[in-house]
This record gives C-alpha cells, structure tokens and sequence, in this order.
C-alpha cells in the first residue's frame, strides 16, 4: 500500500507535549483579570472543552464571557481583555515547532505527498493559523472548532480526506493519541500510527489513548521510513497488523535466548512461557535486589508454581542470573529498533539520552535499578562478567553508529575519534543514571537529559 498523504494532528505531534504545570500556570495568568481563582477558573475551562473544542461558546471574548457568567462574574470590558489577551499569550507560547516539524513536512512535500492537519483545538488556534510556518506547509487543515465535531468523529476524517482529495486508505495519519484519534483514524480506513516521543509521557491530554496496541514511531522524522518503504512493521505493532507496516523489524543486536541449557528432567515438562517466567523475576529483582529473590517470591509475581520454576530453572543462581540477561537484552533491543529508524543523527543521539533517562517515573527508576543489580551481580559472578562486557560492546556500538553517520554527514565534529566520543556519552549517562536509581524528582531526570544532551552538543560539535 502506498500512501498519498500525511494527517499530522497539532498539538503534541507536531508541537511539543504540554505537561500539567504548564497548564496550570497558563490558566492563573488568565483567571487573575477576571478575579477568579485558579482552580475555579481551570475547572470552567475543563468542564467547557466539548464547548470550546467546536466552537459552540462564539470567539474568545464570548467563550470568556459566557464562563465567567457561570461562575458569578460579569466582567467589565477592561478586565475581559486582559484575560482574553493572557490566553492568547499563553496560547501562543504553544505553537513552538519540534525541532524536526518543518523539515518533515517539507520533505514529505518534496515527495509529493498532500499534508494535512486535523486538530481539536480551540478558537485560538484558528485566529492564529496563518501566521504559524507550517501554514505554508499544509495543504489542508481542519479544526474543530472550526468543523464543529470532535475526535474521534468520523466525519471529521472523511472531511480532511475528501478536501485532501485522498481515498482514506491511502492516508497516513499521525497523532498522540489525544481524543481517541487513532481509532477513529483506523476506523475511517487510515493507516494510524502513533507518535509516542520523549514528551508524551509527561503531556497532559484529553481522552488519550494510552492503551493504544497499534504501531508507533518514537520521533516525527521516524515517520518518513514509512512512507518510503510501504509495508513495513513499526515499533509496537502486533503481529500480522494489516495496518501502516511500520518500522521494520530488525532483528535483536543481542541474542534473545536462555544462555545456560535446560537441565533434561523426567516426565512431562510444564507448559510455561520461559520469557514470562523471566520478565517476572526481574520485576521481583527490582524491589527485592538480586540475591534476595527467592522462588516463592518468583512464583507469586508469575503464577507458575515453584515446582515448575525448578523444572526450567534448577537452581536460583540460574533464574536469577538468566533473568537479568533476558531483561538487559531486552531492553537494548527495543532501543535499537527505536533508534534504527530515526535518519537524523542527532535525533537518534537525543533519542538514545531521553529513552536511556527515561521521563517515565516507574520505568526510570525501575529501569536504572535493574542495571546496577545487572553489573553489581556482574562483579560476583564470572559468567555474567562476560556477558556484562557484551552488552556494554553493543551500547558502545549502538552510540558510535549514530556518531559515525553525523560525522559522514558533516553533522558532528567531534575533538577526537568516533570510538572516543561513544565512550565518552556512555560514560556520562552511566554517571547520571546511576543516580536515579534511588527515590528522586522527576524534574532530575529532566536535569539530567538537559545536561546530557548540551554535553553530547559540546562534546559533538553539533554543526
């Protein structure tokens, strides 16, 4: 299948997310002239999105009056626009492009491929269109403030389509899942994908499909493999999905397989899933530490009784040594597929920094605790001292590539070789990471990737 146009939705995708406190401080800026509280003001705003989001409440001046009316206050014309204009700066200070928001559009241009926008969205958005840079970038957009309807309509879908002049099927649509969108572009007959970048896990949406099943792609530049390779598997995508074939399937930098051999026992061996069976007791790993996990402590997390457990994994040493190799590998691999279809060197370098910190709490700390059991495990235990040496070759080479290509490019101009600068930002991550292994806020994580990123900038030379 090939496609003969891109829907990008707005907010979120092609703009960065929007996390709660920024919310928040914007809706204090605009309560204040109306002499409304902040929370008071943030629930009339909440309550209005159906309203708001169709453009059923009239421009900004009406959609403010009329709220503040249902909240006690008529306000005088003055103080009106002083709340109308907060919100427009506010609203202003979020139509801010991703870094790789033009330069995708255009090249999906150059294609000749059509590109649409399709955004729920207040007024806001609407009187400020044209003056945005990717107006001139668009072929089509529709609003639903505008429209009148809300995702997941499927009007909305069959509208950006039709004015597009594109069957549904031969569009891609891309989205963050706000608004149910994703369905209901799968629904109209697009082939949907998911932009889960860095951000989306700190943005702050309306009805967002957080258990979204289907494909998704890590960054916007990701999304152009897509159209250039048709039918390909994206990260994510379930097997056989007759949808956008996504990004490809590459197959595991590190071997996916138990490493010791399964002592051969009488009778009829159990029917359990060895790789579940794993993932739990590296879960228990993670809040027992390695060598306090016990089989009963692995049996209750997977259900599989401890006879069993034995029956695949004679003694704890084997369990708990093989469970953190299936986790490590695991974790490098869903790396590395991420990371092999982004184009952009810097974006698979920034990728690389924002996925290794991760800006979700539970996997962050969940995550860097796991690694040092893994290395601390490591220093005990000759087998997986080996492997450990193993696994920090494929991060080393995992870093070097993505430097290697910016350097080709003239992107990167690093002071010494490729080999030197990988060591150098694995280093630092190591070092940064570390430290989120304990109880920490999440504004350290996002300290660290600020730090980590302008670090790899100096250390890169980034042209």
């Amino acid at each position: 299948m090939s496609f003969a146009a891109v829907i990008f939705d707005f907010f979120a995708t092609l703009t960065p997310g929007t996390p709660e406190h920024v919310w928040q401080e914007h809706t204090a800026r605009s309560a204040a002239p109306l002499g409304l509280d902040v929370a008071t003001w943030r629930r009339a705003l909440d309550e209005s999105w159906a309203e708001r989001a169709t453009g059923a409440l009239g421009d900004l001046p009406a959609t403010f009056r009329e709220l503040a009316r249902r909240n006690g206050v008529v306000p005088d014309d003055q103080a009106l626009a002083a709340a109308c204009a907060a919100r427009r700066t506010a609203q202003d200070e979020l139509f801010v492009f991703r870094p790789d928001a033009l330069a995708v559009l255009a090249k999906i241009r150059a294609r000749g491929l059509k590109v649409g926008v399709l955004s729920d969205c207040t007024v806001e958005l609407a009187e400020a269109w044209s003056l945005l840079p990717v107006a001139r970038l668009v072929d089509v957009r529709v609003l639903s403030c505008e429209a009148g309807r809300r995702k997941p309509d499927p009007v909305l879908f069959a509208t950006v389509a039709g004015q597009l002049g594109v069957a549904p099927q031969h569009c891609l649509y891309l989205g963050d899942g706000g608004g149910r969108e994703l369905s209901g572009a799968s629904a109209a007959g697009m082939h949907a994908v998911m932009l889960r970048a860095a951000d989306w896990y700190t943005n702050s949406a309306h009805a967002r499909e957080d258990d979204w099943a289907g494909p998704w792609v890590p960054t916007l530049s990701a999304v152009l493999p897509l159209l250039a390779e048709g039918r390909r598997r994206a990260g994510g995508a379930p097997a056989g999905d007759a949808g956008v074939g996504s990004v490809r399937s590459c197959p595991p930098i590190l071997r996916l397989v138990p490493t010791m051999p399964a002592v051969p026992r009488r009778g009829r061996p159990p029917r359990h899933n060895r790789s579940e069976i794993l993932d739990a007791a590296s879960e228990v790993m993670i809040f027992r530490g390695y060598g306090a996990t016990r089989y009963s402590d692995v049996a209750e997390a997977s259900g599989v009784p401890v006879a069993s457990l034995q029956h695949h994994f004679p003694t704890l040493a084997v369990l708990r040594r093989e469970a953190l190799r299936n986790k490590v590998r695991a974790e490098l691999t869903s790396l590395a597929e991420q990371v092999s279809v982004i184009a952009d060197p810097w974006e698979r370098v920034s990728h690389i920094i924002v996925r290794s910190v991760s800006l979700d709490p539970a996997r962050r700390r969940g995550g860097w605790v796991l690694w040092l059991e893994y290395y601390r495990a490591a220093a005990h235990d000759q087998a997986l001292a080996e492997d450990s040496r193993e696994v920090s070759a494929q991060w080393l080479s995992l870093i070097a590539d993505s430097i290697a290509d910016g350097v080709q490019t003239g992107q990167f101009h690093p002071d010494g070789t490729v080999a030197e600068a990988a060591q150098e930002l694995h280093g630092l991550l190591d070092g940064l990471g570390i430290r989120l292994a304990i109880e920490h806020d999440d504004a350290d994580a996002a300290d660290a990737i600020t730090l980590l990123e302008r670090s790899a900038r100096r250390m890169l030379r980034l042209a």
